[in-house]
């Protein structure tokens, strides 16, 4: 385990330990991940509350479990890949606008995308084993298009601006 929190990091420092499975960056100034260097045992990363702008192109560790981005900068998700063992994701407090193309791990349990952007839930195919699913505070309208998973046991749709389920 290492946590770094509240520090004044600007990048993930490419001298961790080979066998550490918890990194904690919680707090700092980091605005990229461009040259990040993750050791395949980490299961668990903790970045909220820095400067992260984009996700694209970083090579998470092929083991990842839980990966907390919440209260960055991100705006989109297009074109990142998520390990196929990602099983919580939390990108909550950020700028996403939309989610349609993106592919979720299909082992996700819990996506919580809270206080972003994004306005409409279409062409959007979310994992079949997802159990919660956090999209409150958004700018959703309606619910077209979406398919909830029967494993849904959590749904948050709360201060969003939908007029209509059906």
């Amino acid at each position: 385990t290492l946590n770094i929190y509240n520090n004044r990091m600007s990048s993930i420092p490419n001298n961790l330990p080979p066998n550490l499975t918890f990194l904690g960056l919680r707090g700092n100034q980091i605005t990229n991940l461009n040259d990040a260097i993750f050791h395949q045992r980490i299961i668990i990363i903790v970045l909220d509350n820095n400067q992260i702008s984009s996700l694209n192109g970083i090579h998470f560790p092929n083991n990842l479990q839980i990966l907390h981005i919440d209260k960055n900068h991100i705006s989109s998700l297009d074109d990142v890949h998520f390990p196929s063992t990602l099983l919580h994701l939390n990108i909550d407090k950020n700028y996403i606008s939309s989610l349609r193309g993106i592919t979720f791990p299909q082992n996700l349990e819990i996506l919580g995308l809270c206080f972003n952007q994004i306005s409409s839930l279409q062409d959007v195919h979310l994992p079949q084993y997802l159990i919660e699913l956090n999209l409150g505070s958004n700018q959703i309208q309606n619910l077209n298009g979406i398919i909830f998973p029967q494993s849904i046991e959590l749904l948050y749709l709360g201060s969003n601006q939908i007029h209509d389920l059906n």
